[in-house]
Formats: structure tokens, C-alpha cells, sequence
């Protein structure tokens, strides 16, 4: 219910207050008195028109249309700065082109067709242009009954837009499904890559076999190139028991070249003179004989070093010979315990 307005600097007003009473209003006055400008003011609060500012009064100022209409306080405001909405002298809203804020249209709830009659406009329903169901659309509205109609439209429009949402989603999955069989493959993909799996790792437990077996392989062939080193030294036996015979052969002509050292020294010492040239000549001869043993038993124990050498590096080699056969029969039984019962590359 309209209960009041207050005009402030709108067109011819300057500060007008009117009062509404309850039922009918007439207002009454001469020509240019102010009458339609009341009514602009009016409609400017309730629709937000007229546009522009040709309504602001000559004389200046803001211009300020307030309506209490029920328990609200409406304020249309326009300035230089400012063209706002004001509801209950508290929360402010900018009018923006045409619209008016919701909350105030939740308030004022006049319907401009049915609720205001300009001057000029025609009279209400009874105009040659409103048809018979022009008048029944008004009719419907007022007692809410195109709420029917509306409500039908609505469905009818939900129904086609879901129906075609629906043609549209069968559509998808059909296309959907034409793609995924070009996918049928992927299935028979992941049973392969399974497959490749279990094969990766049989080959990678089988490179390691393999690489455990060429390890002990080249052990071997080392341990085996060692003993056929060694077994070079097993052919000096021979030259090791000659070696022991000239030992001996070394220890004679070691005695026999004392008992001429002394004998040279006895000759030399009593200046024995020789009986006879025969006795001489033999003596030479005993001592040129002498001479060639000493010799040769000078390089016999020159030999007889290398021999011992020889013989000791044979020790060694023995041994290191035995060390080398038991390590070389260790690998063959532990690459027996490690060797598959299947080949790994073969499969047999």
C-alpha cells in the first residue's frame, strides 16, 4: 500500500510531500500545476523511467523521490555523482540503465499493465485491440492461473531439451562404442604385456645363470693356463735327478782339488825334485788334469746355482700347482651346484 511520497527538485516540484489514504485517492488541480509530474516521479521510482535527466528541476540541486510504501522507506536518488536506489535509509543500490534492484521490485509490486493507467494510455481490457484471449491471458495472470501455462511451457520445453540431450547422449555412446572397437586389441595387449613380463624375468634370472657360469668359465680356463704354466716345470724332473748326480760329481772334485791344493803346497814348500822326466811328465799331466777339473767344476758350480734356483722355483711351482688344482676342482663343483638342470638358452 502507497502511504506516502516526498518530490525533492523534480521537474515543477521543489519539496513536495503528499499522504495517501487508504482506498481512493483524487488529486485534483489546474493545468501545469504539477498533477503528471507527481505522476512521473511516480512511475520513476517504480520502473526506473523516465531515463536521462530532462526531469531534474531548472534551478538545480539533487533530485530525490522518496515513497513509504507499507512498512519500507524508498528512496530514487539522482546527482551529478550518484543515480541510486535507497531502501530504508540504510542499504543503497545503483540503478543501472533500465532495471530496478529486486529487493525494491519485491516491495512495490505494481505491475505496470495492470496497475497504472496513464492519460493517454487506453482503457484497461477494453480496448478494440485486446482480443478475447488477450483478455483472458490478462484475466489468467491476475488470479495467477497462467502459472498453468507457464509451468506447461516449461515442462514441454525441459522435456524437448532433455529429449534432444538424450538423442544427443545416444549418439555419444554409439560413437563412443565404434571408437572403444578400435581398442579391442588393448585386452589381448595387457595379456602380452603379462606374458613379456614373466619372460623378462625368466631373462634376466637366466643372464644371470649365464653370467655366474661365465665367471667359473673364466676361473677355469685361468686355473687351467696356470697348471699348463706349472706343468713346464714338471719336465725339469729329469734335469733336477741329473742335477743331484752332479752335485755329487761337485763334491769329488771338490776333494780331489783339495788333496792337489796340497799337494802343491808340499811341493812347493820342500822343492821336491822328481826322480825321473817320466815322473815329471806325469805330473804335469796330473796337474793339467787337475787344471781342466777345476774348470770344469768351476762352471758345475756356477750350473749348480742355477739348479738350485731352478730347483726352488720348482717348489714353488708345485705348490702353487696343487694350490691350483684343488681351487680349479672348488669351481667345478660349485659350478655344478649352480649349473640349471635346463640351458637357459637352449632349453634342453
Amino acid at each position: 500500500m502507497i502511504k506516502a511520497f516526498k518530490i525533492e527538485n523534480f521537474q515543477s516540484h521543489k519539496n513536495t510531500k503528499i499522504k495517501f489514504d487508504p482506498g481512493v485517492n483524487v488529486i485534483l488541480g489546474s493545468s501545469d500545476s504539477g498533477k503528471s509530474a507527481l505522476f512521473r516521479a511516480m512511475l520513476w521510482v517504480f520502473y526506473n523511467r523516465p531515463l536521462g535527466n530532462a526531469f531534474q528541476s531548472w534551478w538545480g540541486g539533487d533530485t530525490v523521490v522518496t515513497g513509504k510504501i507499507g512498512s519500507a522507506t524508498i528512496a530514487r536518488k539522482r546527482t551529478k555523482t550518484e543515480n541510486s536506489y535507497t531502501l530504508n535509509d540504510k542499504i543503497t543500490f545503483k540503478a543501472v540503465k533500465t532495471d530496478v534492484p529486486d529487493e525494491i521490485q519485491d516491495i512495490i509490486k505494481i505491475d505496470r499493465k495492470i496497475n497504472v493507467q496513464a492519460q493517454a494510455d487506453p482503457f484497461f481490457l477494453l480496448s478494440p485491440s485486446d482480443s478475447p484471449g488477450k483478455v483472458a491471458e490478462q484475466f489468467n495472470s491476475i488470479a495467477n492461473l497462467d502459472l498453468i501455462d507457464e509451468s506447461r511451457k516449461k515442462i514441454n520445453t525441459l522435456e524437448l531439451s532433455e529429449t534432444r540431450g538424450i538423442a544427443q547422449l545416444k549418439t555419444n555412446i554409439e560413437t563412443k562404442e565404434k571408437e572403444l572397437e578400435g581398442f579391442s586389441w588393448v585386452e589381448d595387449a595387457e595379456k602380452a604385456m603379462d606374458r613379456i613380463t614373466v619372460l623378462e624375468n625368466k631373462k634376466n634370472e637366466a643372464e644371470g645363470s649365464i653370467s655366474t657360469i661365465t665367471k667359473f668359465i673364466i676361473n677355469i680356463k685361468e686355473a687351467q693356463g696356470v697348471i699348463k704354466h706349472q706343468q713346464q716345470y714338471l719336465e725339469l724332473k729329469p734335469a733336477i735327478k741329473s742335477s743331484e748326480e752332479i752335485e755329487k760329481e761337485i763334491n769329488r772334485l771338490t776333494k780331489a782339488k783339495s788333496i792337489i791344493q796340497n799337494l802343491v803346497v808340499k811341493i812347493k814348500a820342500k822343492k821336491i825334485i822328481l826322480g825321473d822326466d817320466g815322473e815329471v811328465t806325469r805330473a804335469k799331466t796330473s796337474i793339467y788334469n787337475t787344471n781342466e777339473l777345476i774348470e770344469t767344476y768351476k762352471t758345475l758350480k756356477i750350473e749348480k746355482v742355477s739348479l738350485n734356483d731352478l730347483i726352488n722355483k720348482l717348489k714353488i711351482a708345485s705348490k702353487k700347482l696343487v694350490e691350483e688344482k684343488e681351487r680349479a676342482l672348488s669351481m667345478q663343483e660349485e659350478l655344478n651346484a649352480n649349473m640349471p638342470s635346463i640351458c637357459p638358452l637352449c632349453g634342453k
